[in-house]
């Protein structure tokens, strides 16, 4: 009996739905600023985005996992179609030019809180009931 052709190769649909996401958030980002909150899958697809809710579901975007220079990274949840296991593929570990997208600072950083003003200490009142001289209030 000859066998049933296989199905489509899980490693390539993941690579071609995580470029879809670099792409879309490159478009996404246009005129936001870089302090924004990291988009989800869900937010992209609501953008524009056009990935069915089969794939969509397989993804999930980071603003925290990638390198340096990429400004968001993708990850797939691998052939298992669960997320978090050793199957999983990242964005930022593909060939060079499916990451292009996503060259750029760092997504969803906060930026620095403005150091603390030094404030005059607030006079505390010398309170002295006993007349000795000391504080009795420190």
């Amino acid at each position: 009996l000859p066998s049933s052709p296989a199905g489509p190769d899980p490693t390539a649909v993941g690579q071609a739905a995580m470029n879809r996401v670099l792409r879309a958030f490159a478009t996404w980002s246009q005129g936001k600023s870089e302090t924004s909150p990291c988009p989800t899958v869900q937010e992209l697809r609501a953008a524009g985005l056009e990935l069915p809710d089969l794939l969509a579901s397989k993804l999930r975007t980071t603003c925290r996992e990638q390198p340096e220079g990429q400004a968001i990274g993708v990850v797939w949840a691998g052939a298992d179609g669960k997320l978090g296991t050793k199957d999983d593929l990242r964005s930022w570990l593909q060939p060079a030019p499916a990451v292009r997208p996503a060259l750029g600072p760092r997504w969803g950083k906060k930026l620095r809180p403005p150091a603390p003003r030094s404030t005059p200490r607030e006079s505390t009142k010398f309170v002295d009931k006993d007349g000795d001289g000391i504080p009795d209030v420190r």
